[in-house]
């Protein structure tokens, strides 16, 4: 096997299963997919640090993200503000932060790399309908973990890797769809690749209507209708706007924000108590133990609680999590991070690439997802994307396509 497959394979074998929690291996407490994903660390890593240099302004807010962390870690050692420092919580973030970029760097290399993406997240929904099929079937198993690591619902399964973390199917389905647009929209695509999107589309669909999550939901309302104004508008093309669509736009925003009001109201309202299922609390305590810490952070280990700071849960909201944990300088990291990958999407003028990172913000709103490997896939997507990679892209003929 040629050192182009190994990579390949170590790719889609990340992709794939890095959400399976079902493929863990017994006594560790990792699974295939972060094998997988250690392996394709092990094979970028000769090319990474020099990727790295080339994508500078996006790493430093991500190397400032994690200093903070550690900057939090020796206040909170030297203060005593939370007893509950998880140094897994670091390690989870930063592994998915490089093997993230490490995915990307391989993607560079490709001449299909959007596609090719796009294909591979297919994959990790599929893995995610096999166990469903098989207990429509009749065989029961260890498919998916519950909140107590039991076997449970699909939509209660949860990311066991290096970190445990629910809510990671919410994290997948909430850009795909964006993603395997810009994967078909892709001159010279692969009659397999088309159909294997058309396919990820359709469980895709499958799984968001089982998870039944109020922020996809929310996500697919908001860039949805950013997706259509912005399209009829000639975002990055530099087309003349038109009354008409304005009117048009302007009626269809006010639509989307009546449902999107009304939605909210009732998610806000589903536990009876007008608290969103526990999380105002947690945001208010998050704040306070925020400004507990003078900015400083409290270090990894969620430290949010539904009494009190630094009770060692979460904030269930990534910029609350972000300060609590790593205080200002981790704060100004993440928003720097948002800011260069918005201005390399306006570079790019592509109105779906703009949906992508919405769809993870708006996800990262209402929870916690930087332990994600498919959360920075999605966020560092961009630096696929520059104008010139989406031209180069654009001039190829179905005669010519490069898929490895």
């Amino acid at each position: 096997m040629s050192t182009d497959a190994v990579r390949r394979l170590a790719f889609t074998g990340f992709v794939a299963l890095t959400l399976a929690t079902q493929a863990r291996l017994p006594g560790l407490d990792v699974g295939l997919g972060e094998l997988a994903g250690v392996a394709l660390l092990a094979l970028e890593a000769r090319r990474l640090p020099v990727f790295a240099r080339q994508q500078s302004p996006v790493v430093w807010p991500m190397l400032a993200l994690a200093a903070g962390f550690l900057v939090g870690w020796m206040f909170n050692l030297l203060a005593g503000v939370s007893q509950f420092t998880v140094a897994r919580d670091l390690i989870a973030m930063v592994y998915a932060m490089l093997v993230a970029l490490a995915a990307v760097c391989y993607l560079s290399r490709q001449a299909m790399a959007l596609p090719a993406l796009g294909t591979a997240l297919s994959a990790a929904l599929w893995v995610q309908l096999v166990p469903l099929v098989l207990s429509l079937l009749g065989f029961e198993g260890n498919w998916w973990l519950g909140e107590d690591e039991e076997p449970g619902l699909p939509f209660l399964s949860r990311y066991t890797g290096f970190s445990t973390n629910p809510n990671q199917l919410g994290v997948l389905v909430c850009a795909y769809p964006f993603v395997a647009m810009l994967g078909l929209r892709q001159a010279g695509l692969g009659r397999w690749q088309r159909a294997a999107l058309w396919l990820g589309l359709l469980a895709c669909t499958t799984i968001a209507g089982l998870i039944v999550s109020n922020t996809v939901f929310a996500t697919y309302l908001v860039a949805g209708t950013l997706a259509a104004v912005l399209s009829w508008n000639g975002y990055g093309t530099g087309r003349s706007i038109a009354p008409v669509r304005v009117v048009l736009s302007a009626g269809l925003m006010l639509l989307a924000a009546v449902a999107l009001t009304i939605y909210v109201d009732a998610s806000i309202e589903k536990t009876g108590d007008r608290d969103a299922n526990g999380r105002f609390q947690r945001w208010v305590t998050a704040v306070d133990g925020i400004a507990d810490t003078f900015l400083l952070g409290a270090g990894p280990g969620g430290q949010s609680g539904e009494v009190r700071p630094f009770d060692g849960t979460e904030a269930h909201n990534t910029p609350l999590d972000v300060a609590l944990q790593g205080g200002l300088l981790s704060l100004l990291g993440y928003l720097a991070l948002v800011l260069v990958l918005y201005r390399m999407i306006r570079a790019t003028g592509s109105t779906l690439l703009l949906c992508v990172l919405l769809a993870a913000l708006i996800q990262q709103l209402t929870h916690y997802t930087l332990r994600h490997p498919v959360n920075w896939l999605y966020m560092l997507l961009p630096l696929l994307a520059t104008a010139a990679n989406l031209g180069r892209a654009n001039r190829q003929t179905s005669t010519s396509p490069r898929n490895d």
